[in-house]
């Protein structure tokens, strides 16, 4: 009797729970269901945006190796007008993205690319028939293209260590260029400085940067040494033939040959028997001599013609 007591009392909880649940439910359903749609709004929104983002990059980065590159699509190399309109797209890039790893990436990119032109310009300019003040102009152009991007990354993300660290890099490797081209002292003090600057920042502390960074400023005096070239010298003027025998007149014409085989091999035949009849001539002409010694009883005898026994007449 107490069991179906309990069971009884049992049941009548369970049917108040129900029954609180469904008028609970009535009352703040809507607001429950739209809580969560909210929520799975969110994600789905939330997940969008990472997936536009990161093709958003990936395209940023597509169009930075293009800029970047020193070709064209088809493998041929970019003209003067293309190099400075990659140089401006990439700034474009720079400033279209709050990514800040991008940016940092394509302002090295840019850097680099402009070094490699100044060092390419200053060994062959891009234009042959440029005269040395362009090429100066050009070199001195992609260099403050370089530094400028440098510069950028030192101030504008002074935070990231090692970014600022390869950029300091940079501008030492700036200033050396420059130093290349008109031998100005002040390059080597400024590239002393950004050197320094390596060495003194804390973050940098025991990284291979600032070992290279103490190398090179061991190595300053060398790197800054002018270097003077000899002259190419003048090229050897090529002698002019001299003709043998008699010039003749500018307005003198060969003349057409007129022998025909037949004359030709006439000539050949004649040739031949002339060279026959001097050669028995010549026989001729040894045999007598040969009579003579026999005939002069002072002489000695001819010798023999072979190593046999010839008895006399």
């Amino acid at each position: 009797m107490k069991a179906k007591r309990r069971q009884e009392l049992k049941t009548n909880d369970l049917a108040a729970w129900l029954d609180e649940v469904r008028r609970s439910a009535s009352k703040w359903g809507g607001y429950l269901f739209a809580g969560i749609a909210a929520v799975a709004a969110v994600l789905i929104i939330n997940a969008y945006m990472k997936s536009a983002r990161a093709e958003a990059r990936t395209s940023a980065y597509s169009d930075l190796r293009r800029a970047a590159s020193m070709q064209t699509a088809g493998n041929l190399e970019k003209t003067d007008e293309e190099i400075r309109a990659s140089l401006a797209r990439i700034d474009e890039l720079v400033d279209g993205s709050s990514d800040t790893a991008f940016k940092i990436n394509a302002l090295l990119d840019k850097a680099a690319m402009a070094v490699q032109l100044a060092d390419q310009a200053l060994v062959e300019p891009l234009d042959p028939g440029a005269t040395e003040a362009q090429r100066r102009s050009r070199v001195e152009q992609f260099l403050a293209d370089a530094r400028a991007a440098y510069e950028r990354i030192t101030t504008e993300f002074a935070s990231h260590a090692l970014y600022c660290g390869r950029a300091r890099f940079g501008l030492f490797e700036v200033e050396a260029t420059a130093f290349v081209l008109d031998g100005d002292a002040g390059h080597r003090t400024r590239a002393e400085e950004q050197l320094k600057k390596i060495l003194d920042n804390a973050a940098l502390n025991a990284t291979p940067l600032q070992t290279v960074a103490i190398d090179l400023l061991n190595d300053l005096d060398q790197v800054f040494t002018p270097v003077q070239f000899p002259s190419r010298p003048a090229p050897t003027p090529v002698p002019t033939p001299v003709p043998l025998g008699p010039v003749p007149p500018s307005d003198w014409v060969a003349p057409e040959s007129t022998s025909t085989d037949a004359e030709a091999d006439e000539s050949a035949d004649d040739a031949t028997e002339g060279d026959t009849a001097e050669g028995e001539a010549a026989e001729g002409d040894a045999a007598e001599d040969a009579a003579a010694v026999d005939e002069d009883p002072g002489g000695e005898p001819a010798p023999a013609p072979n190593d046999e026994d010839v008895s006399p007449e």
